[in-house]
Parts: C-alpha cells; structure tokens; sequence
C-alpha cells in the first residue's frame, strides 16, 4: 500500500474516457474536455478517506505484529533460561509448540497483507469507476465528443479544463469510500454495505 499503490497511478496514466464521435450527416465538430485525473485520485473526497483508512489499518496491523512478536521473543527467552530445569522431552514439545506458533504468526501476516492489498484495490477500482461515470454524465451533458487525461495535452485552452466540474460532481455522488477491515473477524464485524456509484 503505497500512497493507493501503483495502480491508481496506473489509472492516471491510462485513463481515457472515448465517447461516440458525432460526426454523422452533418459532420458537427469535435468538442474534448480535459481533466487532471491524478489530482482528482489523491485529491477527491473519497481518495482521501481512502488513504486514511488505509494508513490506519496498516497502523494497526503493524501494531498488532509487533505485540505478537514480542511475545514469542520473550517466550522463545523463557524457554531457553528453563532449558536445564525441563526434560528432554518437555523442553522439545514446549520447543515445537514455540515454532508452531512463530509459523502461525507468519502464515497470519502474510494473509493480513493480502487482505489489506485487496481491499485497498476494490476501493480504487469504486472511486475509478465513480469517476468515470461522472466523466460520462458531464460529457453527455456538455456535447463533448471526447475526455482525455491533462498527461495526453502538451497544450490548450484553459477553458477545455473541467477538471474542479468533475471534481465537484464526484465528491457530492461518492464522498467515501468504506474500507472492510480484514484485521477484524468475520464474526465480530458486520460487512459494511458499499454503495454502487451508478445508485442515485
């Protein structure tokens, strides 16, 4: 998880909204908008509660490691200081229980960050969806013929620019975007219900 990772940086770079060219009986003329979809995917309502929800899983998943492997460097000194007081053969079965528990916490952490990166990527893929819409409907709107991404205009009008229209549009249809928290157990938290962009 990297500030949304590099897939939304991917998204920035490759994103192109084409719609229908109307050039028909009457050939009617081009008409492109512009929008800086890299600042609208850091800067949008819902990008930001994404990143901060992020920030605060992570947090708490490195929190909760740490205490756990504190607690096995103290056990694993805790045995060896009872190493000469202990049977050969409870010394080993306190030995092999240590080392179950050391792959448990790896097999768990391991499964904890790839939750933690899949829930981040379903938030991007919501937030690039919702702004795609919106680019749609602002574009139907308007008469454009086709969007495209600031990064693919050397230069141009000002006035082409819709990146704040779409901005403004996209923070009132998608606010935020709830992160699940994979830290948590299924039994103890409820799914919260994310809303579909295309809802009114």
């Amino acid at each position: 998880m990297r500030r949304l990772g590099l897939y939304l940086w991917a998204c920035a770079v490759c994103f192109c909204v084409c719609l229908p060219l109307a050039y028909a009986a009457n050939a009617a003329p081009l008409s492109i908008g512009v929008v800086d979809v890299r600042y609208i995917l850091s800067q949008s309502l819902a990008a930001v509660s994404i990143e901060d929800q992020q920030r605060a899983l992570k947090d708490k998943f490195l929190s909760e490691i740490s205490e756990r492997e504190k607690a096995l460097r103290d056990e694993e000194q805790a045995l060896a200081e009872s190493k000469n007081t202990l049977s050969s053969e409870e010394y080993a079965q306190r030995r092999k229980d240590y080392e179950q528990k050391f792959l448990e916490l790896g097999r768990e952490t391991r499964e904890k960050k790839r939750a933690l990166d899949e829930i981040s990527t379903n938030a991007a893929n919501q937030l690039r969806d919702a702004l795609t819409q919106v680019v749609q409907e602002i574009a139907n709107e308007s008469g454009f013929n086709l969007i495209i991404s600031n990064q693919n205009v050397i230069t141009g009008a000002k006035d082409l620019d819709i990146t704040a229209r779409v901005l403004e549009r996209l923070n009132t249809v998608l606010p935020r975007v709830e992160l699940v928290n994979p830290l948590a157990s299924s039994d103890s938290q409820e799914r919260p219900v994310q809303k579909d962009p295309k809802e009114p």
